[in-house]
């Protein structure tokens, strides 16, 4: 059994496999549901596919040759990524640079299907690097974090439910160093993000004013930014659910509970930041993200 696979779960709770979680109290706090995880592959495609689609709008004038940033001018300021960038190496050919994006939206429609998951997800993770890496001023960290996670629709059974060829019936849940990673990373990314929040506007709530009076912010977030007490909550709440919001999934007490309370908070999280500021694919790859925590109750 390899690394990606770890230790299958039937409906009653027998474990299958060797992985070294095994069936221990510790393994049980990062057990993944496979239909959870088949919500995170389709969340993830999806969230792909809307981020291209935003894309090619603009792709001669930002991707190709004669557009914003020239081959040369890209190697000239940004690192060696940019040079073996395959999107770069074809920027001077119109029909190649799309067929480059049309094989990329292929992975993410084969990535959402469940067909051949592992192997769409390898395709997209690279092109979708690529592209990235043909102009690297128009990405932000929710790219990178939507490459993250198509590393582990590689390295995890994704198809094995909601897909064209899932795995038997009888096994539903999963446990692998690879799922753990996978959780842990996710927890990750908020904790450490809300520990880098040490500022003086965060303590005196007044974080969400400021981020409110920078670009992309909608009507919402406009009448929002006029609403100080609720700011000042809102902006102390934010900080305190992202460092310890994610511990929840840990807890040894009503786990399933605990993660279905997780997963509220920052789908709520996703939707208001959605609501108030327009940030890109950010609030996608969230959405998709947490999915994965979803109990089998749910």
């Amino acid at each position: 059994m390899n690394s990606g696979e770890g230790d299958m779960v039937d409906e009653a709770g027998r474990g299958r496999g060797s992985g070294r979680l095994g069936m221990s109290p510790l393994g049980a706090l990062f057990e993944i549901d496979l239909r959870s995880l088949a919500l995170l592959r389709i969340g993830v495609a999806v969230a792909l596919l809307v981020d291209l689609a935003s894309r090619v709008r603009d792709m001669d004038a930002l991707y190709a040759a004669r557009g914003v940033l020239p081959p040369a001018l890209a190697r000239s300021l940004w690192d060696r990524s940019v040079t073996l960038s395959p999107f770069t190496w074809v920027a001077e050919s119109t029909p190649l640079l799309w067929t480059g994006v049309f094989l990329l939206a292929t992975a993410a429609l084969c990535l959402a299907l469940g067909l051949i998951p592992r192997w769409a997800a390898a395709a997209a993770w690279f092109l979708l690097a690529a592209l990235q890496d043909r102009n690297p001023g128009l990405y932000m960290s929710g790219d990178r974090y939507l490459l993250l996670l198509l590393m582990w629709c590689i390295l995890l059974p994704t198809g094995a439910r909601l897909s064209v060829r899932p795995a038997p019936i009888g096994v539903t849940r999963i446990r692998s160093f690879a799922g753990a990673g996978l959780l842990v990373q996710i927890m990750v990314v908020y904790v450490l993000t809300g520990l880098k929040k040490t500022g003086a506007e965060w303590s005196d709530g007044t974080a969400l004013w400021y981020a409110l009076n920078h670009q992309h912010v909608t009507a919402t977030g406009s009448w929002l930014r006029s609403q100080t007490a609720l700011l000042a909550i809102l902006s102390r709440a934010i900080r305190w659910t992202e460092v310890f919001g994610p511990l929840l999934v840990l807890s040894p007490w009503r786990n399933a509970a605990a993660r279905t309370i997780a997963v509220m908070l920052f789908w709520a999280f996703h939707l208001g930041v959605y609501t108030f500021q327009g940030i890109g694919v950010f609030r996608l790859v969230g959405l998709s993200a947490w999915l994965v925590f979803l109990p089998p109750a749910v």
